[in-house]
């Protein structure tokens, strides 16, 4: 059995709202900060070239607005910082150690 994971994922902004479409509900990112925008997802798998997250739903590809869940490609080109967090340590404070 695949132990579950979630990736967190600093990304640059200009991606993000050039993706906005397919992974922001169609909205540019709000973030505070200029540059990066946060993405936290079901991690999928590390390849070559980037990262596959899960389980990102948009309203945005169909004419109904209907729902549609997706594996989505993130560039390792546009990846600021990456985390990946295995279920059961999901428990444990988040953050950074000195």
């Amino acid at each position: 059995m695949t132990k579950e994971q979630t990736a967190i994922l600093l990304l640059r902004k200009d991606w993000v709202n050039a993706a906005a479409n397919l992974i922001n509900e169609g909205k540019p990112s709000q973030s505070s900060n200029t540059e990066t925008h946060y993405l936290i997802a079901p991690y999928d798998r590390s390849v070559d070239r980037g990262v596959w997250v899960k389980e990102i739903v948009s309203h945005q590809l169909t004419k109904d607005r209907s729902a549609v869940t997706m594996t989505v490609f993130v560039p390792w080109s546009v990846i600021v910082a990456l985390g990946v967090v295995d279920e059961e340590c999901a428990k444990v404070k988040p953050g950074f150690v000195p």
